[in-house]
């Protein structure tokens, strides 16, 4: 019996990275959303800072605004893009009263205490997946 019910509450914990991630779904691929164009326009300060100290001729205004418009274009563009999927999941949880399945999203029965996502068969409880989702940092 122990065994069945600590399945269970395996099942149960969020399937994201740690506590405070969004339940299934990890965080690294927001970070390097956010991080690639951040990463690149470091590079390009480094071709900048050696190109400059070789004492060549100064690259043209173009290779300025690409090497950093472009990349924090990208990153502005990014957070922008995060913040509206955030907003949109926030509103879809509260009219879904927070009953969505932790690992596939599917709307869960308002009204049950507990049961299988008709989805995905993940066990739910109630409570456990409105505490999920209120935890998770959005």
């Amino acid at each position: 019996m122990d065994v069945i019910q600590n399945s269970e509450k395996r099942a149960l914990a969020p399937v994201g990275r740690g506590r405070g991630t969004l339940p299934g779904h990890g965080a690294g691929l927001r970070l390097w959303l956010f991080a690639a164009p951040l990463l690149l326009m470091l590079l390009f300060t480094g071709y900048f800072l050696v190109h400059a100290m070789t004492g060549a001729a100064p690259a043209p205004d173009w290779v300025y605004a690409t090497g950093f418009g472009v990349p924090l274009f990208v990153a502005v563009a990014c957070l922008a893009i995060q913040r509206l999927a955030l907003r949109s999941r926030r509103r879809r949880l509260r009219s879904h009263e927070y009953m969505l399945c932790p690992g596939c999203e599917y709307p869960l029965p308002v009204g049950a205490a507990s049961g299988l996502c008709p989805e995905c068969g993940r066990p739910f409880e109630r409570g456990e997946v409105i505490t999920t989702w209120k935890n998770a940092r959005m």
